[in-house]
């Protein structure tokens, strides 16, 4: 061991004194070089450096470094180390205690969005005009339907959202601005569309008016909100559909109620 000691260790470690001169950046280049020579092949060096660091006293009073090298090496109790290193091991605790915490932080804020995501994810379907009146066990085809409304209706079948909005529109602008029906489909191209803020503002009024859609009006309102993870709107509306829902939507809504 002494052989290899002579073979790869530093010749020479450096003293308080040189290591106070080097942290100072006063150190000549060719001590400099020495002592970075000496982190390379023995930690023990490294050690004393960073110990050095995190003393705010005065470096006279630092204990002898031969006796910190020889505690390092075993040949002296490890209370003189502890008297060198006592604010690094306190750093690296509170280093350590920071890491622990916000891992657990991060943990679970992104279970937390996850929850969110997956249950809008999971309830958040296809919405077909026969289903909704199925689920009533009703039926309307008589209706005539109006040419701007006609082609909107067209476009929402085939799934296009955003080119369906404008005849939507339109057909609230030049026919009938209360048409829930309208709303209600531009509410969903909306949410379809990662626009829930837009879409919250078409469908929040039709709550106050009657009409066969309440039920989906509440849903996809909810639905909205904990898109946004605003738990306590959501609640609101799933709230309203166990209490005067349909048999369908009172389902619905308990099983979400439970999940959040």
């Amino acid at each position: 061991m002494d052989l290899l000691n002579k073979i790869f260790g530093p010749k020479k470690r450096p003293s308080g004194k040189d290591i106070n001169s080097y942290l100072s950046g006063k150190l000549n280049d060719e001590g400099c070089r020495e002592i970075e020579e000496s982190i390379s092949h023995d930690p023990f060096v490294g050690d004393a450096i960073e110990g050095f660091k995190s003393m705010e006293s005065n470096m006279d009073d630092v204990p002898s470094l031969d006796a910190f090298y020889a505690s390092r090496s075993g040949n002296q109790p490890q209370a003189v180390t502890r008297s060198i290193r006592p604010k690094i091991n306190s750093m690296a605790a509170m280093l350590l205690g920071a890491m622990v915490m916000g891992g657990i932080y991060l943990y679970w804020g992104d279970t937390s969005r996850s929850s969110y995501n997956d249950v809008y994810a999971s309830n958040f379907g296809e919405f077909y005009e026969t289903d909704s009146y199925a689920v009533r066990g009703g039926n309307d085809t008589t209706e005539t339907l109006h040419p701007t409304k006609e082609k909107a209706l067209l476009l929402f079948g085939k799934k296009q959202y955003e080119a369906s909005i404008p005849f939507w529109e339109q057909y609230l602008s030049d026919v009938d601005n209360n048409d829930v029906q309208s709303h209600l489909h531009i509410g969903y191209s909306l949410m379809k569309l990662n626009r829930e803020e837009e879409a919250i503002q078409h469908l929040s009024p039709l709550t106050e008016m009657d009409s066969k859609y309440k039920d989906e009006i509440h849903w996809y309102l909810s639905l909205a909100y904990i898109k946004l993870e605003d738990k306590s709107s959501a609640e609101q509306h799933l709230d309203i559909l166990v209490e005067s829902g349909h048999e369908y939507y009172q389902k619905k809504a308990r099983q979400i109620l439970e999940t959040l």
